[in-house]
């Protein structure tokens, strides 16, 4: 399980999360996207686009 960090809102409908992912982030290329999933069991699975990531501090945005 990875941690959701920090979530801003930059419009009504676009948010911009940091999510803790060290080794989504070191190993990560352009166009790849992760799979969000609130509940193991029974939640929507979303799919993100990686628009950064910060290999250092672990972190994707």
């Amino acid at each position: 399980m990875h941690r959701i960090l920090a979530r801003r809102q930059l419009s009504d409908e676009v948010f911009m999360m940091t999510v803790e992912a060290p080794l989504i982030a070191a190993e990560r290329k352009p166009g790849q996207f992760i799979i969000l999933q609130v509940d193991d069991d029974w939640g929507e699975r979303i799919p993100l686009t990686i628009a950064d990531a910060d290999p250092g501090a672990g972190t994707i945005t």
